[in-house]
């Protein structure tokens, strides 16, 4: 039995079977790396079939088990672990070894290595993720109509979390506590700042602060896997998304309950941004989803490409079926954007189709939602989640329908 969370994990590639030891390393590279479950189980299902494997994959959030079964033996994994956000730079390069193991390029024994080496590579450059968070989070701001001095608290802000995360991760007890203490710090911050200063809105400057950590992208994986038949997947990932919003909600609240002695906050002057400014932050922002993921340099400029359409097709959807409909526009176009790119350049269609679907998830509504019934308002908070549903399952359904119209070239 082996267990994601230990550093150990592959073990030594045994002799007498070493395409059992690449799939399981396979899946928890993928599971590591925040693979949906049935993407997970579908490219793992047919890694097996090339290498003469009969494989019964069961993936979850935390854990995946295996059964495989061959001339060599058989052998049962359970791998363990937590789920993490997507990293499309490993991802790329775990589906290239995949590619290369169907096409006969390399045998099992070589591929284990491959997956193995990859790992020494240098990590992302820290200060060039806190970047990419600020520009994230101040495009969150234009996005929700904020004035000038509401992109720039939301952009430094976004830094500071991104900031906050890093030095939380060092600890397993200071990780598990990130996402509310990240919450109430900005929610104190902008909440004490608005007692002071009519030229902020403080709502605003929250959501946007935390769009990062807002799990929107999370529900519509969970809905995506419900729709595919993953009931206990999607199931189990929904909740973990609806814990993640409570715990993101407290924060705000008690946030916003500190920082009441400081005054009562001023009423925000209305302000709107030039508009070259604000076209300026939606063509930057789908480059600074993409970092985030931490993805290659090649793929950078058809992702930035994907985004943009992806979000004036949404647009354009929303005026023609409604702001809850126009994400299935959106999808739609981002999914078949993310195939033909798939099937042309032999790459994830992944790569596009995530960093793209973040500047159409539903996750600040879904937040709203929460808001509301802390304010104790249940009939909007119900809405919200209506609302929340609705899109989501607006963007699988878009995500499902680009499928057909320009099938995937393989699982990832």
């Amino acid at each position: 039995m082996a267990m994601l969370s230990n550093p150990s994990w592959p073990p030594p590639l045994p002799a007498s079977e070493p395409s059992h030891t690449l799939i399981a390393a396979v899946a928890e590279a993928l599971h590591a790396h925040g693979t949906a479950s049935y993407r997970l189980e579908e490219a793992v299902a047919r890694l097996s079939r090339t290498l003469g494997v009969r494989a019964r994959v069961f993936a979850t959030p935390t854990s995946v088990q295996l059964a495989l079964s061959s001339a060599a033996g058989t052998a049962t994994e359970l791998l363990r672990g937590t789920p993490q956000a997507p990293n499309l730079g490993e991802l790329a390069k775990i589906d290239r070894i995949i590619a290369e193991v169907e096409r006969g390029e390399l045998g099992a024994r070589e591929a284990f290595f491959q997956l193995q080496s990859r790992k020494a590579e240098a990590p992302a450059s820290r200060p060039l993720l806190f970047a990419a968070s600020a520009v994230a989070c101040g495009s969150a701001a234009v996005f929700f109509r904020g004035s000038l001095h509401d992109v720039v608290a939301a952009a430094a802000l976004g830094a500071f979390v991104a900031a906050l995360h890093w030095i939380t991760a060092a600890r397993t007890e200071s990780s598990r506590v990130h996402e509310p203490l990240a919450a109430f710090l900005v929610s104190l911050f902008a909440w004490g700042i608005a007692a002071h200063s009519s030229r902020i809105q403080p709502e605003v400057i929250v959501l946007s602060a935390l769009i990062t950590l807002i799990p929107g992208l999370t529900v519509t994986t969970a809905v995506s896997e419900l729709a595919a038949g993953h009931l206990v997947s999607g199931t189990s990932r929904l909740f973990g998304a609806a814990t993640l919003f409570v715990s993101l909600a407290f924060g705000v609240a008690l946030g916003h309950t500190v920082a009441a002695p400081f005054g009562t906050p001023l009423k925000a002057q209305p302000a709107i941004l030039a508009p070259t400014l604000e076209l300026v932050f939606i063509l930057i922002a789908p480059l600074a989803f993409a970092l985030l993921f931490r993805a290659g340099r090649r793929d950078l400029p058809w992702i930035w490409l994907a985004g943009l359409v992806a979000f004036a097709s949404a647009r354009l959807g929303a005026h023609a079926l409604g702001p809850e409909l126009g994400g299935f526009v959106g999808a739609t176009v981002l999914g078949v954007l993310s195939n033909v790119y798939a099937r042309v350049l032999d790459r994830p269609a992944s790569l596009l189709l995530l960093p793209g679907l973040l500047l159409l998830v539903p996750g600040s509504i879904g937040f709203h939602s929460l808001s509301s019934f802390l304010a104790e308002d249940p009939i909007a908070g119900t809405a919200g989640v209506f609302r929340v549903a609705l899109m989501a399952m607006a963007l699988v359904a878009g995500m499902f329908t680009a499928n057909l119209l320009a099938s995937p070239r393989r699982s990832l």
